[in-house]
């Protein structure tokens, strides 16, 4: 069994099942696939095409071969009922054998299931269902992979991820601006709620969302038009901040992005009086605990986009809430957190719930996570070489975190930019089982096809220790000339960011402090000799610095006018990383130079170039 990464457009018809169909905003038409074998879904294993006027543009994802000498046969011995009873037995016997647990949306199928270990494929079932205990307050989502011969379970996860006249109360005893009043307190509107046709009754109910007390299923209800329903654990009134936010998070979508989050009225449910320390969504709906050790209740506007946009990943990417890909699904959420503030407040802290914590608590007031500084919570990774197999994916989630946060300071991007790279990566471009280097490409991808700057989405993946190489053309207007005199190629100006700090300010000025240009960082002199022929390097020269020439190849064709350069090499020393220090990396540049023929032969295009940074050996 073979995975191969980013492969062509080969499969045949049989052998795939479309699952999705859109078509963007840029015209690009977008499908997604599913692998199977003999009819059966191959776990995790989705390969997306991209076409625009009918003609086939892109194809990423990742497909299995040889799965005919590893599969021999297709025919469970183990029923649906067994798998279904020993998986929910599985997860009883974790549990002491409660009897108190309930169980509701339950889901079985028969999959390829490829171990990540071996790389052998298996028939087996794949089980998950939603869990709760009410007497207790306790919550789960379980998912079990279960050989469908022999009964073994081979791979187990939870993946609970984790009109306008309405008034009243919101926030927390910790927030500087709390209690605010929806209605009366700029950036927080009027509550959006159904009224009764006497207009004595409001109810937490939009054509977005309903919200209910747990467990109850009807929207609350109050005497219009303000809502004090009610005072716990240090919030003014959890009902309104959920509803509000709620709302919001599907607004934010709809108005930035043209695109629903979810394709349903949600159920979004408080907690009252259970003592719950956390909030998670459960495959239909969002539940939002009332806070115990830990938190004060966990309605804050970051957290309530948080836990629905984890539905809008289930019904798009698929990502698997287990290993990098959970990582990367737990990071997406905490953008949208962010993204949320932005939308409503018009500028976001870059921290995950900065003042639902407790002071007097475990945490002691300090953010749940950090976006732009992930290890500060002495336990997220800000780095891909950081990564350990079976890290909880809260903390892996610090990769992506820190990238987004980078994405969103860099010259011309915002937060609302770099998440709407981020969201059209997880609509088109992102597999169920991604990796980090799986991930970023589809950033780029998605970048490339907005018609952003690809180079800002590569480059901040670098900073995060993900070389994510996979095609994007990076594109310059400058121009190069070649000269008979000298059998000198000169580029001017290769094309590169504007390197900047955390807080946006330039890390290279000139002697008058003024940001230094875009372009004309980096210049090469190309020494031939024998015209375009055993091409070197000369002199590459980063700001006044001169680098020792460089032995390289490069290839001419006259037919076309085109010059590749297929590498020019960067020394360590003048490649900074975000924080402006020395990386010890190369710089690997494929430049292709377009000849103007008419009406100066001696001057080329620099049509277009591809930059890797690799470790220096």
């Amino acid at each position: 069994m073979n995975p191969l990464v980013n492969v062509p457009f080969f499969f045949s018809k049989d052998g795939w099942r479309l699952e999705s169909n859109q078509t963007d905003k840029m015209g690009t038409l977008h499908k997604r696939f599913q692998q199977t074998y003999m009819g059966i879904p191959v776990f995790g294993y989705r390969i997306a095409t991209h076409e625009q006027d009918d003609v086939l543009k892109r194809v990423n994802g990742v497909v299995v071969e040889g799965l005919d000498s590893e599969i021999k046969t297709t025919i469970p011995k183990l029923s649906k009922l067994a798998a279904h009873n020993q998986a929910q037995s599985i997860f009883l016997k974790e549990q002491d054998n409660s009897s108190d647990w309930l169980f509701d949306n339950e889901k079985i199928e028969v999959i390829i299931y490829i171990d990540e270990t071996s790389q052998q494929a298996k028939l087996a079932y794949y089980v998950n269902f939603f869990a709760k205990n009410d007497l207790e307050g306790h919550f789960a989502q379980p998912h079990l992979i279960i050989d469908a011969l022999d009964g073994t379970l081979l791979k187990q996860w939870d993946g609970l991820n984790h009109d306008k006249i309405g008034t009243g109360p919101g926030g927390n005893i910790r927030m500087p601006n709390a209690p605010y009043y929806y209605g009366t307190t700029p950036n927080y509107d009027f509550l959006e709620v159904t009224v009764s046709n006497d207009k004595k009754t409001c109810r937490l109910e939009t054509a977005d969302v309903k919200t209910v007390i747990y467990p109850y299923s009807s929207a609350f209800a109050y005497t219009c038009p303000n809502n004090t329903k009610e005072q716990i654990n240090g919030a003014f009134s959890p009902l309104n901040d959920v509803h509000y936010f709620g709302q919001k998070t599907f607004d934010l979508y709809r108005n930035w992005y043209g695109i629903n989050v979810l394709p349903f009225k949600l159920q979004m449910n408080v907690l009252y009086w259970y003592y719950y320390d956390n909030a998670f969504w459960s495959g239909t709906q969002v539940y939002f605990g009332d806070g115990d050790y830990y938190f004060h209740p966990l309605v804050s506007l970051d957290i309530v986009a948080h836990e629905i946009s984890h539905g809008f990943t289930e019904r798009n990417s698929k990502l698997i809430y287990t290993d990098q890909s959970g990582g990367i699904n737990e990071a997406f959420s905490d953008m949208a957190g962010e993204t949320a503030e932005f939308y409503v407040l018009g500028n976001n802290d870059w921290n995950i719930g900065a003042y639902i914590t407790k002071e007097d608590g475990p945490l002691k007031g300090n953010p749940a996570r950090y976006m732009c500084d992930p290890s500060l919570d002495g336990y997220s990774i800000d780095h891909a070489d950081k990564y350990q197999p079976g890290m909880d994916v809260h903390h892996s989630s610090g990769v992506f975190n820190k990238a987004f946060c980078i994405l969103a300071h860099k010259t011309g991007w915002d937060t609302k930019k770099a998440f709407e790279v981020m969201v059209e990566a997880n609509r088109h471009y992102w597999s169920a089982n991604a990796n980090f280097n799986d991930a970023a490409c589809g950033v780029e991808l998605a970048t490339e096809n907005l018609g952003y700057n690809v180079f800002d989405a590569y480059d901040t993946f670098l900073q995060v220790g993900v070389e994510a190489t996979c095609g994007v053309v990076l594109t310059s207007p400058c121009l190069a000339t070649y000269s008979n005199e000298t059998k000198q190629a000169t580029i001017p100006c290769l094309q590169v960011p504007l390197y900047t700090d955390i807080d946006g300010k330039p890390l290279y000025t000139d002697v008058d402090g003024q940001p230094l240009p875009l372009t004309a960082l980096y210049s090469a002199v190309l020494n031939m000799p024998l015209g375009f022929t055993n091409i070197q390097v000369n002199q590459v020269s980063f700001l006044d610095w001169i680098i020792q020439p460089s032995a390289n190849q490069a290839k001419f064709t006259p037919e076309n006018g085109i010059l590749e350069i297929p590498s020019i090499y960067l020394p360590a020393h003048l490649i900074p990383d975000y924080q402006g220090t020395p990386v010890d990396k190369l710089a690997n540049c494929h430049i292709t130079l377009q000849q103007f023929i008419f009406p100066n032969p001696g001057i080329f295009n620099l049509s277009s170039y591809s930059c890797n940074l690799s470790k220096t050996k």
